[in-house]
């Protein structure tokens, strides 16, 4: 004959039945042990960015059209050097970074306001 002995599995859970007193709450916070959804931040930066894009296309567009127009009337005829094509190099990165640090700076402050509405002010170590 089979005895079935009755147990309450909820025991065995593992899951807390009483709510955290502040206290612990404080303490896991400043343990940078928060609930903050990635998922949240992402769609926050591609949504703000693909607006910041809308904003600033005819920036760019301006700019992009500004370096081929640079390389077809100012660079063809150049001495191709090391010196010269370093400096040429480097005028591009500029403007490229120019061109793109609209977006970069949208992109920078929308994570950092997601991440403060979720969080708080919280530096973690």
């Amino acid at each position: 004959m089979a005895y079935r002995i009755k147990l309450d599995l909820q025991l065995f859970a593992g899951e807390k039945t009483e709510k955290a007193t502040p206290k612990k709450k404080q303490d896991a916070r400043k343990k940078g042990q928060v609930a903050k959804s990635q998922d949240l931040s992402g769609a926050a930066i591609l949504f703000s960015s693909f607006l910041s894009l809308l904003i600033f296309g005819g920036y760019i567009k301006e700019r992009v059209v500004f370096m081929f127009s640079d390389v077809f009337y100012h660079r063809l005829q150049m001495n191709v050097t090391k010196e010269n094509v370093m400096v040429m190099f480097g005028d591009y990165a500029i403007q490229i970074l120019l061109t793109l640090a609209p977006i970069f700076l949208v992109a920078i402050v929308m994570a950092l306001i997601v991440n403060y509405a979720q969080v708080g002010f919280l530096f973690d170590r």
